[in-house]
């Protein structure tokens, strides 16, 4: 027995030993030394230009500014699979923010998830991504964000689970996901095409959402842009893995990241709507590159092919003055009553086109071809505010007029009426609140 116990006593001390080891090795980088305040007039209008340009194709506005919060000013509650981690202030207030970052402290923290006092940051920040980018662009970057008004705002505290909210673990996370290898242009792509992957693959960061996770949080570069989760909708496959009714090509990634609207793809929704706004902002070339390198994902389908599949789409169209229980009414009850709540509600907007003006055809949309139904009980629950782009395009949320058995049963009919696929299992579920969430922990 004693053998024993001295055996546990040896495990214990070489663990704490070992643990006491890794945290002095892997616990935090060094610090960099605080500068005086950043000045602004230290860069050229160019610089802070190109600065705004990139900041808009980054999304960073989005995740750093919270719910009527001052931009840039942090404080946005990102909902991981591990717990929720509050956005950090990125104005350039001295005490709250990135005031007393100088561009070194800058630079690292976006090549190595390290904040200026060397503490490991955590991947909701997607530095794994943000290594791809060129010193000049992060600096530009720095350069808009430098003139930025400063905003007193600390942020909040993580609210992660053990063992996750161990900063030091970070250091493992970033040996498996982290490779700081700034982007190398393909020679098999064009220019337009290069500059599209550096910033998709790169600033964008697009496949924090476009693509799986892992069990620990990092980006499964197995299944790049395959699709995702953020924010609890289910993201898209971009590419070769898309399962749209419609296949994309160039002509329509450009207008939907332009517009947030595509005549065969529909209308954009949930977080991308977002991203579509910030793109508002950001260089034409920019984001016409991003679309022609999302083009090269899969081979360009055939203009005479993606017409007669959107014509096969609209066969299933409610025709003007079809009447209900007709000849293309269901058997069953629940899509009986599903047709009777899609004509009290739907008809009006959702019928037979003969108008640009109108939505796609139902069965070309995203969220009633999707595997599972809780995109398309988002859409209802929450209607769609439109990006700026597209403006005369809401729908609105349909949640306080119709009970959860309508919702149910018109989900059901929708499917059943609009496209060939399977039905869905679970037209019931409960559709969370909306939340601010990120796969990446």
């Amino acid at each position: 027995m004693r053998k024993l116990i001295y055996f546990c006593v040896g495990l214990l001390v070489l663990g704490l030993l070992g643990g006491a080891s890794f945290w002095l090795i892997f616990g935090k980088g060094s610090e960099i030394a605080p500068v005086a305040a950043v000045d602004g007039a230290g860069f050229s209008q160019d610089q802070i230009t190109l600065g705004a340009e990139l900041v808009a194709v980054g999304d960073c506005v989005v995740c750093h500014t919270a719910k009527d919060g001052p931009p840039f000013a942090g404080g946005l509650a990102l909902d991981t699979p591990f717990g929720v981690v509050y956005s950090t202030n990125i104005t350039p207030d001295p005490q709250t923010g990135i005031g007393t970052w100088s561009q070194a402290a800058f630079l690292r923290s976006m090549r190595q998830g390290l904040d200026r006092q060397g503490n490991h940051l955590f991947p909701v920040f997607p530095y794994d991504q943000y290594a791809k980018v060129t010193d000049p662009d992060l600096l530009a970057i720095y350069a808009f964000l430098s003139v930025q008004s400063p905003v007193v705002l600390a942020p909040k505290p993580t609210e992660l689970r053990f063992p996750f909210n161990l900063r030091p673990l970070m250091a493992i996370w970033k040996t498996l996901y982290l490779r700081e290898d700034v982007f190398k242009a393909d020679p098999k792509l064009t220019d337009e095409q290069n500059r599209g992957a550096y910033l998709v693959t790169g600033l964008g960061h697009c496949a924090s959402c476009h693509a799986p996770r892992t069990l620990l949080g990092g980006i499964d570069s197995a299944r790049h842009f395959e699709g995702g989760l953020a924010e609890g909708w289910s993201v898209p496959a971009i590419g070769a893995a898309s399962h749209a009714a419609v296949p994309w090509s160039a002509t329509a990634y450009e207008n939907y990241l332009f517009d947030g609207w595509d005549g065969a793809h529909g209308l954009a929704a949930g977080p991308m709507t977002a991203v579509i706004n910030t793109l508002y902002d950001a260089n034409e070339d920019d984001v016409a590159g991003m679309a022609a390198y999302m083009a090269t994902l899969a081979p360009e389908p055939d203009p005479a092919g993606i017409a007669a599949q959107a014509e096969a789409a609209s066969k299933h169209d409610w025709a003007e003055g079809e009447a209900l229980g007709g000849a293309n009414a269901p058997q069953e009850a629940a899509l009986l009553h599903g047709e009777q709540v899609f004509a009290r509600n739907c008809i009006t907007c959702h019928k037979a086109r003969v108008s640009d003006a109108q939505p796609i055809s139902l069965g070309l949309s995203a969220v009633v071809n999707d595997d599972s139904v809780g995109n398309f009980l988002r859409v209802l629950q929450e209607g769609i505010v439109p990006a700026r782009a597209s403006r005369d395009r809401a729908m609105p949320a349909q949640a306080q007029k119709l009970s959860a058995q309508e919702i149910a049963d018109l989900a059901a009919f929708v499917r059943w009426r609009f496209t060939d696929l399977p039905a869905w299992s679970d037209t019931t579920r409960t559709v969370p609140s909306d939340a601010h969430q990120t796969g990446g922990g």
